[in-house]
C-alpha cells in the first residue's frame, strides 16, 4: 500500500504543470537573464588580478611609516600608491585613470573608489581596513616591529556569467522544493488518507516516507531534465557530471525534509511556503545566488553558515577547476539537514497523531 502511495504520489506531481514550470523552465530563463544581464560585471571581475594604481595624499600630522607600510603591502598585491597633491579626489581619479584614491589626513583615512573600477576599488577597502585591523592589535601587543600581513580571500579561477548563474539558479530553485510536494499534501488532505492511515496502524515514519521521497524524487526527475537542457540550449559546463549531479539530488532531498519539517510544524502549507522561501532567500543572499559570492562584501562567517554557499561553491569550482574543497561539506551539509529535519519531522508527525499537538 505504502508503495502504491508512492507511485500514484509521483504521479501527481510529475503531472502538474506548476512543477514542471518551477524547476524546468522557470531555472531556464532566469539563468538566461542573469547571465546575460551580469556578463559584462563578471568580466569586470575577473580582471581584478591585473595591476592598477591607486593614487594617495598626506598631511603633515600623518605617520609617514604607516604611509610606507601601507604601499609596500600594496605593492605586495599588485596594487601602486602613487602620492598626489591634495586636491578633489574625483578628479584626481578621472584625470589619471586612477582605480581610486586615498585621503590620509587627521589621523584617519578616506577611500573614494573610482565607478568605473568597483572590483578594484573593493580590493583596496578591503587590503586598507586588514591593514589597519593588524596594525591596531599589533600596537595593543606593545611590539615593536610587528609583521603586518593581509590576508586575501583566495578564490578559484573566474567563471563565465553563463556557467555561474546556470549553475546557481538550479541549486536555488531545487531548495523550493516543498512546492512539488503541494500535490501530495492537498491530495492527502482531500481525501482523509492521514487518518484513514491512522486508524488503520501504519506508522508515521511510512507516512512521512510517502511525501519525502516521491518529492525528492520529482524534483530530482526535474533538475536533471534541467542541467540536460541548459548544456544543450545554453552551453552550462558543469565540469565533473556524476558529482555535480550528485551534489544537486542531496540538496534536493535536503530541501525537501526541510520543507516537510516546517509544514509539519506548521501544518499549514501556506505558512510553509512563506518560511521556506525566506529561510532560501536570506541563504541565497550570503550564499551567492545573487551576487557573485567571489566578490561579495558578506564576511566569511555568514557565507559558510549558508548551506547554499557550500553547494554554489562546490559545483562552481567542479565547473571552472574540475575539483573543489567543498564537495564534503556540501556533502556533510545536505545530509546533515535530511537527517535532523527527518526526525523532526516524524517526532512532530508522532505528537500530532497522538493529538498532543
Amino acid at each position: 500500500m505504502i508503495r502504491y502511495l508512492m507511485k500514484n504520489s509521483f504521479k501527481l506531481m510529475i503531472r502538474s504543470s506548476l512543477n514542471i514550470f518551477l524547476f524546468i523552465a522557470g531555472p531556464l530563463v532566469v539563468m538566461l537573464v542573469l547571465s546575460s544581464a551580469f556578463s559584462t560585471l563578471l568580466q569586470k571581475y575577473s580582471d581584478t588580478a591585473q595591476e592598477f594604481s591607486v593614487g594617495y595624499s598626506m598631511d603633515e600630522t600623518y605617520d609617514k611609516a604607516f604611509v610606507e607600510a601601507v604601499k609596500n603591502v600594496a605593492a605586495g598585491e599588485g596594487i601602486t600608491l602613487l602620492e598626489f597633491q591634495k586636491g578633489d579626489p574625483k578628479k584626481i581619479i578621472e584625470n589619471n585613470d586612477l582605480a581610486g584614491f586615498i585621503a590620509f589626513e587627521d589621523g584617519k583615512y578616506v577611500i573614494y573608489q573610482s565607478k568605473d573600477h568597483p572590483a578594484e576599488g573593493k580590493k583596496v577597502e578591503y587590503l586598507i581596513y586588514t591593514f589597519s585591523e593588524e596594525n591596531l592589535k599589533a600596537a595593543d601587543g606593545g611590539t615593536e616591529d610587528p609583521e603586518l600581513t593581509v590576508e586575501q580571500r583566495k578564490y578559484k579561477t573566474t567563471i563565465d556569467s553563463t556557467d555561474y548563474y546556470g549553475i546557481i539558479e538550479v541549486v536555488y530553485f531545487g531548495m523550493c522544493a516543498i512546492i512539488c510536494a503541494a500535490a501530495i499534501i492537498n491530495n492527502e488532505k482531500k481525501n482523509k488518507i492521514d487518518k484513514r492511515f491512522a486508524v488503520s496502524g501504519i506508522s508515521t515514519f511510512k507516512m512521512y516516507l510517502t511525501k519525502l521521497i516521491p518529492t525528492a524524487f520529482a524534483v530530482c526527475v526535474c533538475l536533471t531534465i534541467t542541467m540536460i537542457l541548459s548544456v544543450v540550449l545554453i552551453g552550462v559546463h558543469w565540469g565533473s557530471y556524476p558529482l555535480s549531479a550528485l551534489i544537486i539530488y542531496l540538496s534536493a532531498f535536503a530541501a525537501t525534509a526541510f520543507g516537510l519539517m516546517v509544514y509539519y510544524i506548521t501544518s499549514s502549507m501556506v505558512v510553509t511556503v512563506i518560511i521556506v522561501f525566506t529561510s532560501v532567500w536570506f541563504m541565497g543572499f550570503f550564499g551567492g545566488s545573487f551576487e557573485v559570492y567571489m566578490y561579495s562584501a558578506h564576511q566569511e562567517i555568514l557565507k559558510n553558515i549558508s548551506p547554499i554557499y557550500h553547494v554554489n561553491r562546490a559545483l562552481v569550482e567542479l565547473s571552472c577547476e574540475g575539483k573543489s574543497d567543498y564537495i564534503g561539506s556540501a556533502v556533510i551539509f545536505m545530509t546533515a539537514i535530511t537527517v535532523v529535519c527527518s526526525l523532526v519531522s516524524i517526532f512532530a508527525g508522532h505528537l500530532r497523531r497522538r493529538g498532543r499537538a
